[in-house]
């Protein structure tokens, strides 16, 4: 009878053990590592003492992958490389999760996949599943009616929003008065939230600066309502220090201001 002869490289086949085998399957060595095995994923041992590693080579337009599966799914995990795309996929519970894009970004597959943060199992809490930062055209209306007219080049703001959490920049000049009515409302890029308990509101110190006034700068706090999507803007009078509070409206301003809007808030 003739014994099996191993291709060259290989030094090992299922059912032929020999002195220095590694695993309990396939062993494919081009030299000694060293190193010994996993009892849990020794089905198949590559061993080289250099650099050593597995080639998948498929068509241009077509997927390499690594499929794990189980008696009720062949597939059920995936890692797998689309050539056409150049791009990774992940695939668990028998659907894709999260793609490495070929600039080297994390993609998730869907807007309600994140990262658990500070904790070890799933806790809606600790969630990150947003982050955005960029520019909006904010305006400013009258809570009646009407608006003032942004100065060229003072009607976009700021932000950077982490989660829930949204911080807002703006640095405002207005030239124009549009028959504006009421209070004075600023725009902003997302409805703040409706929270429980009592923290229903958000406030930072601010100014508004207009010829209207008493002086020509107010100082006081730019106001941010539950459930809202604009700010508005309270001072104090200055006659003495227990003056009344008073909310910024068109008999404030004749058109022509300006002022800074930083503050941060929680969204919706």
């Amino acid at each position: 009878m003739v014994a099996k002869v191993p291709p060259a490289g290989i030094t090992t086949y299922k059912g032929t053990p020999s002195a220095g085998d590694l695993g309990v399957g396939l062993h494919i060595k081009s030299a000694d590592s060293g190193g010994s095995v996993t009892s849990t994923t020794d089905e198949l041992v590559v061993e080289g003492s250099g650099d050593t590693g597995i080639q998948i080579l498929s068509g241009a337009s077509s997927e390499a992958g690594i499929a794990f599966g189980d008696s009720g799914d062949s597939n059920i995990g995936l890692i797998g490389y689309d050539h056409a795309n150049n791009r990774f996929r992940f695939k668990t519970n028998d659907a894709v999760q999260w793609y490495l894009d070929s600039s080297g970004n994390w993609l998730p597959a869907a807007t309600d996949h994140g990262i658990y943060l500070g904790v070890t199992t799933a806790t809606a809490a600790n969630l990150l599943d947003d982050y955005e930062e960029g520019e909006w055209t904010f305006t400013i209306t009258g809570s009646n009616s009407g608006n003032l007219g942004a100065r060229s080049g003072y009607a976009k703001g700021s932000y950077v929003k982490i989660g829930n959490l949204c911080h807002v920049t703006m640095r405002w000049e207005t030239d124009t008065d549009n028959s504006i009515s009421g209070n004075l409302y600023w725009s902003l890029p997302f409805t703040s939230a409706a929270p429980t308990d009592n923290a229903d509101a958000w406030v930072a110190p601010g100014f508004i600066r207009d010829n209207s006034f008493g002086t020509n700068a107010r100082t006081g706090v730019y106001y941010c309502s539950e459930g809202t999507a604009y700010v508005y803007y309270y001072f104090s009078r200055e006659e003495d220090y227990n003056s009344t509070i008073e909310v910024a409206d068109e008999g404030d301003t004749d058109g022509t201001g300006e002022g800074v809007i930083t503050f941060s808030y929680r969204t919706a």
